[in-house]
């Protein structure tokens, strides 16, 4: 059984000011709701398309195949032609943290 989030009208205010300053539009309702879509139980790290990740990271998608094949970004196979890029490993390419034990 899905539990719904329900917070004080007090810490549902104090959130949205808090994140207003990352994300402008965010509204009581709109953090709710985002809320409410969380389960626990079945979490699934984000992933993006590698024409995403090219486009994040200003660069071809050849350029991010590349990136996938040397361990630069962690590949996450959806079938035998198809794949999407950890948010998480281009997050940590982008900070600059090494991705693979060669420190690539």
């Amino acid at each position: 059984m899905r539990r719904r989030f329900k917070p004080s009208a007090e810490n549902l205010a104090l959130i949205t000011s808090m994140l207003s300053v990352y994300w402008p539009d965010i509204s009581a309702t709109l953090l709710v709701e985002a809320l409410d879509g969380l389960d626990a139980g079945s979490r699934v790290p984000p992933t993006l398309t590698m024409a995403e990740a090219a486009e994040a990271l200003r660069v071809t998608r050849r350029t991010v195949q590349t990136m996938l094949k040397d361990g630069r970004l962690e590949r996450i196979e959806l079938g035998p032609r198809e794949c999407r890029v950890s948010a998480e490993s281009l997050r940590r390419l982008i900070a600059g943290e090494t991705t693979n034990e060669k420190g690539v």
